[in-house]
């Protein structure tokens, strides 16, 4: 418990693990920087109409022209999982429906 309570000279967490926070608020490399970085995001966002949903749950980029150019994959990926899930809600309420 000693030996791990003691900071040494080359260890790169030490930054992070320090009790000096006025120490790590200044350095830009710290963890707090990057979420104030993170907070003053200026990049530009989409703006138009609600793009289809997609597995991951990933936005549009701000240049994007509202056209699915896609193969269709994502919409028919998506309906298997909606069926998939009420076909198994219907299967469970009709087994318990009699209870």
């Amino acid at each position: 418990d000693r030996l791990k309570s003691r900071i040494r000279s080359g260890d790169p967490m030490a930054a992070l693990l320090s009790s000096n926070s006025s120490r790590r608020n200044n350095n830009p490399n710290s963890f707090n920087a990057g979420q104030q970085a993170q907070q003053n995001n200026s990049k530009p966002v989409y703006k138009g109409p609600p793009p289809a949903p997609n597995r991951f749950g990933i936005q549009p980029g701000y240049r994007w022209d509202g056209i699915d150019r896609g193969s269709g994959f994502e919409k028919k990926y998506l309906e298997a999982q909606n069926t998939k899930k009420a076909d198994s809600e219907e299967r469970y309420k009709w087994s318990v429906s009699d209870m």
